[in-house]
């Protein structure tokens, strides 16, 4: 009894019908800090969400035009290539190097 008398209020004391409604005010209280909290994280949480699907889609969207443009450069390296093989077609193509032996062998017909 002792125990319990150290425990309470004046006002727990003067108005036993009253004990407890305060502490359940601060239940309520407690809880709807709690609950705003709440709120407050998920709505940063959305909007950190829509952010990232935000910046998802940009990366997206560059991603395709940089295939693009690789696919691109690849189709005009290709004509490239087909155009350079075309205009130097093997059986017209005179090596520098062959000349060069020809000279070589009129100069040393000419030193006999």
């Amino acid at each position: 009894m002792e125990e319990e008398r150290r425990n309470t209020t004046y006002e727990d004391e003067k108005f036993p019908g009253l004990v407890g409604i305060d502490e359940d005010e601060d239940e309520q209280r407690t809880s709807s800090t709690q609950l705003v909290k709440c709120e407050q994280i998920a709505e940063a949480a959305t909007t950190q969400l829509q952010e990232a699907n935000e910046a998802m889609r940009a990366a997206t969207k560059a991603a395709k035009a940089a295939t693009e443009t690789a696919q691109r450069m690849e189709r005009e390296m290709n004509a490239w290539k087909e155009f350079m093989m075309k205009k130097f077609d093997s059986s017209t193509f005179v090596s520098h190097s062959h000349h060069y032996d020809d000279d070589l062998d009129d100069q040393s017909l000419d030193e006999d």
